[in-house]
């Protein structure tokens, strides 16, 4: 069970809150949104610790997602992520963390950066991220080069990285991309955010099509690729006739160039409480799938941070029990597994794991 999955991204320290609509407003966040702090959000960190009763959990879209898949598998040592911190006390907070959760943190340490943060605005039960990149925008591809890193990238069987670590090493991501091809091993990415799909850092997404064998996005992060690669009319107005046209921005994506041919592209969107869509075009005979997402009832329901970095942890958590023995991959299954890992979060205060998982895996 050893290296099953490695996940690489952007480390950093969630600060979440509960926050009133006011504080939205007043640094220009939208409900629901991840974007990168400007400066002018720069006192929002400052005001959430001093004004709110705030929480630091061990955060960043592709961490969060990895430490789900280590809590689902129950097996020291499965799993294992690099990303960039600090040389702090935050980012040895970050280290025992994803530590206690059972993951091999292999991080790269800057001496002259601090550990990046992400406040967490919890508004409603919706969450918006504003991520402060610190440390975590100093990562450099030498680091997968060590002969420590290169022993765990060969011994992997699943890759899996957030399109956020694009604004910070490209170069590392293509990498990751290019072993995975030459070794016909998995490779999994994630839209993660609308800003992604634009310049400056689209191309280098482009660049990185041809090579996913699993792409994951909400159904905004979709809409904004369908408009990048010109399926969908940005200057359409009308919301949900962009929506509409979200399985057919899936089957273009599916059917986008692939250089590894061993296997077709699978394309997720999930919609929060509403189905998941999935395509696959050698699967439900070339339609896409629509499963309906378990409710949670509104009692239970605590907020929706870390549901979709959950998804993720859950899902690749069945595909690389079937990577690993070497069997056909049942894409239900591994949404089932998806479904499980988020409904579990969202009962929860953030990306925050507890007693053992109860999940029946295939």
């Amino acid at each position: 069970m050893e290296n099953l999955i490695m996940g690489m991204g952007n480390p950093l320290l969630d600060i979440s809150a509960q926050v009133p609509e006011e504080i939205l407003t007043k640094y220009g966040i939208k409900a629901g949104n991840a974007i990168l702090a400007e400066e002018k959000h720069m006192p929002l960190y400052q005001e959430l610790v001093e004004n709110y009763e705030v929480e630091y959990i061990a955060g960043g879209a592709t961490q969060n997602s990895i430490r789900v898949s280590q809590w689902m598998l129950q097996q020291e040592g499965a799993t294992w992520y690099t990303g960039a911190v600090g040389n702090d006390k935050f980012g040895k907070q970050l280290e025992n963390s994803a530590k206690s959760d059972g993951v091999k943190p292999l991080y790269y340490k800057v001496e002259d950066h601090e550990t990046g943060s992400c406040a967490a605005c919890i508004y409603q039960g919706e969450r918006s991220l504003v991520a402060n990149l610190g440390a975590a925008n100093h990562f450099k591809i030498n680091h997968l080069e060590t002969e420590l890193l290169q022993k765990h990238i060969e011994a992997t069987k699943v890759f899996y990285i957030s399109s956020f670590f694009l604004t910070v090493s490209p170069e590392s991501t293509m990498l990751i991309a290019e072993h995975c091809l030459k070794n016909n091993k998995y490779f999994c990415m994630n839209i993660s955010a609308t800003f992604l799909t634009k310049d400056p850092f689209f191309p280098h997404m482009k660049k990185l099509i041809p090579y996913w064998d699993c792409i994951v996005g909400n159904e905004t992060e979709a809409v904004a690729l369908g408009e990048a690669m010109g399926w969908i009319d940005s200057n359409l107005e009308d919301e949900k006739a962009k929506i509409a046209k979200i399985p057919e921005v899936m089957e273009k994506l599916g059917n986008w160039d692939k250089l590894n041919t061993n296997r077709t592209r699978t394309v997720i969107v999930t919609q929060g409480a509403k189905n998941t869509l999935v395509y696959n075009k050698d699967e439900n005979d070339g339609k896409v799938w629509s499963f309906p997402v378990t409710k949670c009832p509104k009692e239970e329901f605590v907020d929706s941070n870390g549901a979709g970095d959950s998804f993720v942890g859950g899902y690749l958590s069945q595909l690389a029990l079937y990577v690993k023995d070497d069997r056909k991959i049942n894409i239900p299954k591994c949404i089932d597994a998806g479904g499980f890992a988020a409904g579990y979060i969202i009962r929860r205060n953030g990306c925050t794991l507890g007693e053992r998982p109860t999940y029946q895996f295939d």
